[in-house]
C-alpha cells in the first residue's frame, strides 16, 4: 500500500487540472519595478470591523462582545484612522537577506487624527498626514526611502476592498534561485537514498517534479493576488495573477485563436442538483496543452494522458452548461457542451473516438489505484454499460468508479458516476439516467442558439447540501450536527479573462455567513451543553491551569496568575502580594470541589477561559459570585472575560469591585487598565497602569519602561 503522500499528491494535481481546465483565473494589477515585493492594502477598517461583528456574532448587540475587539484593542482604537485611505504595508527581499531567511519593510498607517498611544507601543514615525511603522526583521536594515515613496502611493488609490496582497512571484523567485536550487539538490540526493529503501521513493521523485513544474509557472506570474471583503451585502473572497508578457501562461489568458460565438445561453442548468456550471466558449484544448507542458509527466504516473486530452478536447468550444451533485450513493448529473463547427466530427464521434479515449484513460487509471491498494480489484475506472434509444438518439453509456483511497482505512468505498451520452445539434449531451436524458433532448432539440453573458465561467453551488454531502462521506465526521443546518444560500464562484490577466472569486450572502456562523455557535453551544451533563473530575485537570488566561493581552502569566488562584473564598476577599509581581502556588490539595463550592466554578471558569471559551466562563464565574458574593477573584475573572468578548463597560463594572476589594492589588489595577486601553480610554489607563507600577507590578513596569520614553 503506498504512503498517504502519494495520494494527496494525486489528488494536489487532479485539483489543479480541475482548476485550469474551467479557468480559475484571476486580475491583478501590473506592479512597476519601484515597488515592494509583497504590497498589503486595508481599508475601511472601522466599516468592515463593524460589519464582522454583526455577521459573525448572532448576539453581539445583546451581549455587547465584539469580535474584532482583539484587532480594535491592538489598534488602539479604529476612529483615528483615515477611511478614506488604505493601511498599506510594503515588504522587500533580497539575496542577502533571503540567505539568513530575513525580510525588511514598513507598514504606512493613514490618520485622519494623530494617535499618540499607538504611536508609543509601536514605536511609529509620525510624518505629515500618516505613521510609518518600520517592520525591520533585519536589524541593520533602514527604511528604504523608495519604498515609503510607493506605500503613499498606494494608499491613495481608490480602496476596493478590504484587504488585499500583491504578491511579485516572478520577482521573489529570481532573487531565492539560490535557495530553490538548493532545495531541489536536496530533494534529488534524498530521491536517490530513498531509491531502494522506502516505498515512499516515487511518491518523493513526483514531488520533485511536481515542484519543479510549478516554480517553471510562478516564473510566469508577474502578480499573484488574493483579497477579501465584506462590503455590498456580499461577502467576497478573490485571487488573482497577472503573467508575464510573451510567456505560455500570457498567451493562453489571451487566446492564441479566435473560439466560436456562443450558442448555449438559453440553456439553464438543472436547479434541483447541488451545483450548477455555465462556461462561454473558451480555448479548452490550448488550457489542457498548457497543463500538459509543465504537468504532463506527474499526470501520466497517475494514467492521464493530458496530451491525448487536449487533443480530444479540440472537438469542444468549451461552452459548457450543466449541474451535478454528490452523495454517498453516487453522482447525479446533466450537462450540455458545445461542440466545434469549426472541427469536421466523424458521424459515430461517440463510438469510434470519444468512448474508446474513455476506456483507455480508465484502464490507465486503474492501474494507478492498483498501485496505491494492491487488494483493490479494478480493471478500469469506466465500464460499458448498454445503449438505448430515446426519441430516435442513440444513447450510449458509461459508468465511472472512482475509488475513494483514505491511506488510513481499510474498505475502499467506489463511487459511481454512470454517464448516458448522445448527440444533438451539434452538442453533447450527458446524464446520469435516461430520465434526465429524455429531459435534455427536449431541451436541445428546438433551442435558439444565444450567447450567454457574464463571466466566463459561473459556478453556484448550494452550501448547505455540500456541508451535508462532505459530513456524509467522511466517516470521522458526526454527519447528525449538519442534519439541522438551514438553508444558507449559495457559494457562487466565478471566473474572468482580461488581457494576459485572470480573476477568480468567490461570493456568498453576509445574511447566509451570518446564518451559518449563528448555526455554528448553535451547534458548538450543544456541544458544550452535553459535556456540562458529565460529572466534573478535577483530577482530570490537575494539568490544565486554572488561571483566567486573557488570550491576546499584554498581561503576562506573572501578572494573570493571582487572577484565577485556586483560593478559599475567605482569602479571596483580601488584598494579597500580587502588586509585587509573585505568583501564587496553585493548591496542591486533593480536595474535590461539588457544584455548591465557589472554587468550583472559578476552577471551572477558568478551565473554559484557557480553552477561549468565554460565554461559559462567564456563566462559570458568574455562578462563584452567586455563592460567594464577596469573592473578588470571581468579580476580577469575570471583568477580564467581559472585556475578551468586548463588553467594556460590565468587564469594569466588575473589575472596578475588585479594585475596591483589594485597592493595592497591582494586578487588578493593571487588568482595569488594560480594559481602559481596549475601550480606547489610554488617558484612564495610564493612570491604572502608572498606579500598578508603582506597587511593583511586573506588567505595567515593563508597558511604563517601553513607552514613558517616547511619550
Amino acid at each position: 500500500m503506498k504512503s498517504s503522500l502519494a495520494v494527496k499528491l494525486r489528488v494536489f494535481s487532479i485539483a489543479i487540472l480541475a482548476a485550469v481546465c474551467i479557468l480559475p483565473s484571476s486580475y491583478a494589477r501590473a506592479q512597476s519595478s519601484s515597488q515592494p515585493d509583497v504590497v498589503v492594502r486595508i481599508g475601511r477598517i472601522e466599516q468592515t470591523l463593524d460589519i464582522a461583528d454583526e455577521t459573525f456574532d448572532s448576539d453581539a448587540r445583546a451581549s455587547g462582545r465584539a469580535p474584532s475587539a482583539n484587532l480594535r484593542g491592538m489598534l488602539m482604537g479604529t476612529h483615528w484612522v483615515d477611511p478614506d485611505r488604505a493601511v498599506v504595508i510594503g515588504l522587500n527581499f533580497d539575496p542577502e537577506q533571503m540567505q539568513r531567511q530575513l525580510y525588511s519593510g514598513t507598514a504606512l498607517v493613514p490618520f485622519a487624527q494623530p494617535n499618540e498611544d499607538f504611536a508609543a507601543r509601536y514605536g511609529a514615525r509620525k510624518k505629515d498626514d500618516y505613521y510609518l511603522v518600520p517592520l525591520q526583521q533585519d536589524p541593520d536594515a533602514q527604511v528604504n526611502p523608495e519604498l515609503v515613496s510607493a506605500l503613499a502611493e498606494a494608499s491613495e488609490q481608490p480602496v476596493e476592498r478590504f484587504v488585499s496582497v500583491d504578491i511579485a512571484a516572478s520577482r521573489i523567485l529570481g532573487k531565492a534561485e539560490q535557495q530553490i536550487q538548493q532545495l531541489l539538490s536536496a530533494m534529488k540526493e534524498q530521491m536517490a537514498a530513498t531509491q531502494q529503501q522506502s516505498p515512499d521513493a516515487a511518491a518523493v521523485e513526483q514531488a520533485g517534479t511536481m515542484l519543479e513544474a510549478l516554480l517553471k509557472v510562478g516564473r510566469q506570474v508577474e502578480t499573484l493576488s488574493f483579497g477579501g471583503d465584506l462590503g455590498g451585502g456580499d461577502a467576497t473572497f478573490s485571487m488573482n495573477v497577472l503573467a508575464l508578457a510573451g510567456s505560455d501562461m500570457a498567451g493562453v489568458m489571451t487566446g492564441k485563436q479566435e473560439v466560436p460565438a456562443g450558442r448555449l445561453g438559453n440553456i439553464s442548468p438543472a436547479e434541483d442538483l447541488q451545483m450548477q456550471l455555465r462556461s462561454r466558449p473558451y480555448d479548452i484544448a490550448a488550457a489542457t496543452g498548457f497543463i500538459s507542458d509543465y504537468f504532463g509527466e506527474v499526470y501520466k504516473s497517475m494514467g492521464i494522458d493530458l496530451e491525448q486530452a487536449a487533443q480530444m478536447f479540440t472537438y469542444f468550444t468549451g461552452e459548457t452548461v450543466g449541474a451535478m451533485s454528490i452523495d454517498p450513493s453516487g453522482v447525479r448529473m446533466e450537462m450540455v457542451a458545445a461542440l466545434n463547427p469549426d472541427k469536421k466530427i466523424p458521424a459515430d464521434f461517440l463510438e469510434s473516438e470519444y468512448i474508446p479515449w474513455l476506456m483507455e484513460t480508465g484502464k490507465k487509471m486503474a492501474r494507478f489505484y492498483q498501485d496505491q491498494r494492491p487488494d483493490l480489484e479494478l480493471n478500469s475506472v469506466f465500464t460499458r454499460t448498454e445503449n438505448t434509444t430515446i426519441g430516435g438518439n442513440t444513447v450510449v453509456g458509461v459508468e465511472a468508479r472512482v475509488p475513494m483511497i483514505n491511506p488510513e482505512a481499510e474498505e475502499v468505498p467506489i463511487l459511481k458516476m454512470p454517464i448516458r451520452m448522445t448527440r444533438l445539434n451539434n452538442c453533447l449531451l450527458a446524464a446520469s439516467d435516461d430520465t434526465r436524458m429524455k429531459s435534455l433532448i427536449s431541451n436541445v432539440s428546438d433551442f435558439a442558439p444565444a450567447d450567454a453573458k457574464g463571466p466566463l465561467v459561473t459556478m453556484t453551488m448550494d452550501w448547505t447540501g455540500l456541508l451535508k454531502t462532505a459530513t456524509a462521506m467522511d466517516p470521522a465526521q458526526d454527519a447528525e450536527e449538519f442534519e439541522s443546518l438551514p438553508d444558507l444560500g449559495d457559494l457562487v464562484y466565478t471566473v474572468d479573462l482580461q488581457d494576459r490577466s485572470m480573476h477568480a472569486e468567490y461570493a456568498m450572502k453576509l445574511e447566509d455567513v451570518k446564518r451559518f456562523a449563528e448555526s455554528v455557535e448553535a451547534m458548538q453551544a450543544k456541544a458544550q451543553s452535553d459535556s456540562d451533563l458529565e460529572p466534573y473530575r478535577p483530577e482530570a485537570h490537575k494539568k490544565a491551569s486554572p488561571e483566567f488566561t486573557a488570550s491576546g493581552t499584554t498581561m503576562s502569566s506573572k501578572s494573570r496568575a493571582s487572577s484565577a488562584s485556586s483560593g478559599s473564598a475567605e482569602s479571596s476577599t483580601k488584598g494579597d502580594s500580587a502588586g509585587q509581581g509573585e505568583k501564587p502556588e496553585m493548591e496542591k490539595t486533593e480536595q474535590k470541589f461539588t457544584e455548591d463550592d465557589p472554587q468550583y466554578w472559578m476552577d471551572k471558569g477558568g478551565l473554559y477561559a484557557s480553552y477561549g471559551n468565554q460565554e461559559a466562563a462567564i456563566k462559570s464565574f458568574r455562578k462563584a459570585l452567586e455563592l460567594d458574593p464577596e469573592n473578588i477573584r470571581a468579580a476580577f475573572n469575570l471583568g477580564l472575560a467581559y472585556a475578551e468578548n468586548g463588553d467594556y463597560d460590565k468587564a469594569l463594572g466588575f473589575i472596578n469591585k475588585a479594585v475596591s476589594g483589594a485597592p493595592e492589588n497591582g494586578n487588578y489595577l493593571y487588568g482595569r487598565g488594560w480594559v481602559h486601553l481596549r475601550a480606547d480610554d489610554p488617558e484612564k489607563a495610564m493612570q491604572d497602569i502608572g498606579r500598578a507600577a508603582a506597587l511593583g507590578n511586573p506588567d505595567a513596569l515593563e508597558y511604563m519602561n517601553s513607552i514613558a520614553p517616547r511619550r
